[in-house]
């Protein structure tokens, strides 16, 4: 007999499945085989509604996706072109096969409104209907609307744009209260909840006119007496 030593890279809480002589396996295995025997590995891929294949396997209902990349032996015995199922014969110096995967999480992004047809994110083809609080940029990427998307593990960027007349406070992730957080870490699929809410315009005057003071911790500047906003009613964008 000699020993082999297969599994998944990464293998994760979500799975992936894969076969080994038709049994199927959710964690790294050790088997003892007969010196020569032929043995079928394989990492299996989902069909759609259609039977079709598609290039990952679903798990968790489709909130996660694995995708196949090659096997990576302590040998040269497969090349990187090798598909999803191979044939391993039993040899001692045949130690370990791992399926070398990418693994994508689905992040549903939920708008509180829906809005027609167009886009927020497009100034050129502004919603027809709808009343649009505001977008989210995702790792730099323009968000208007409910939307699911897939992603890889790890850190991304977030930064929320309220429209005029609306205020950004913070996403609702999971049952945590909002937080206005900058980046995100992703390790499994999950929910994200931009909240905005109804603004009112505020103007702030100092007396005398024209110091600066601090809100929510920035540097605000106030008009300055020979500004048209000094008498606290026609106040301009820059202020």
């Amino acid at each position: 007999l000699t020993s082999i030593t297969i599994g998944t890279n990464p293998s994760t809480a979500y799975g992936p499945v894969f076969l080994v002589d038709g049994t199927s396996y959710t964690s790294t295995q050790v088997f003892e085989w007969p010196l020569g025997s032929a043995h079928v590995v394989q990492f299996p891929l989902s069909m759609n509604n259609q039977g079709t294949t598609l290039p990952y396997q679903s798990a968790q209902s489709d909130n996660v996706r694995f995708y196949f990349g090659s096997w990576v032996a302590n040998t040269n015995v497969f090349s990187a072109s090798s598909g999803n199922v191979v044939v391993v014969t039993a040899d001692p110096s045949l130690t370990t096969l791992f399926a070398s995967l990418t693994v994508n999480y689905l992040v549903n992004i939920i708008f509180p409104s829906s809005v027609g047809s167009g886009s927020p994110c497009d100034p050129l083809n502004p919603p027809t209907s709808g009343l649009p609080e505001g977008v989210i940029y995702f790792n730099s990427v323009c968000v208007g609307a409910t939307t699911s998307i897939y992603e890889t593990a790890g850190t991304y960027t977030l930064s929320a744009v309220p429209y005029p007349g609306w205020a950004f406070y913070g996403y609702i992730i999971g049952n945590q209260p909002p937080n206005p957080l900058q980046t995100l870490n992703i390790n499994g699929p999950l929910t994200i909840y931009p909240q905005f809410s109804i603004a009112k315009r505020v103007d702030f005057l100092t007396s005398p006119l024209g110091l600066q003071v601090l809100v929510d911790g920035a540097v605000i500047n106030t008009p300055s007496i020979y500004s048209g906003a000094s008498d606290g009613v026609s106040c301009p964008p820059d202020f």
